[in-house]
């Protein structure tokens, strides 16, 4: 990754780097510090993975960086939302609603129930393959859902 950046470096001029789920490479920590120390950059990276900016990045890049965290809607950020985009809901529905499906911003774009439902289904599967259940980390999925479901 880092022979790839610093090859399309043209000039001394600012470069603004964008890497997506940079979790994902090994020893990106260092490809990260090498390139900010040797490119006139900012770089932003983004990422599903809670343990993104923890260990040796954190330590790699102290004073350097910033967090933040994107977290779901809460009941009455979805509420208020509802109401920015002119739907009628009460908040008692609403309630039974995000109770039941959530507070993911992008399943509030979704009508019909089947969409909802296989869109949180399928964010629910992506968080589970991708963050939790890796081959680092030893769980057993089967008894993950399992105690999920209690």
């Amino acid at each position: 990754m880092n022979k790839y950046v610093i090859d399309r470096i043209k000039d001394d001029g600012r470069y603004l780097i964008f890497l997506d789920e940079i979790q994902h490479v090994r020893s990106f920590e260092k490809a990260l510090s090498s390139i900010r120390a040797t490119v006139n950059c900012s770089i932003f990276i983004t990422g599903s993975n809670s343990k993104l900016l923890s260990g040796k990045m954190a330590t790699l890049l102290v004073g350097r960086c910033i967090e933040f965290r994107i977290m779901p809607f809460s009941f009455s950020e979805s509420y208020e939302y509802c109401k920015m985009q002119g739907k009628e809901i009460s908040p008692d529905e609403l309630f039974i609603d995000y109770i039941n499906r959530g507070g993911l911003p992008l399943r509030f774009s979704f009508e019909r129930e089947g969409d909802i439902k296989k869109y949180v289904e399928q964010t629910y599967q992506g968080i589970l393959d991708k963050d939790i259940i890796t081959d680092k980390s030893k769980i057993n999925r089967q008894k993950f859902e399992r105690s999920s479901m209690l």
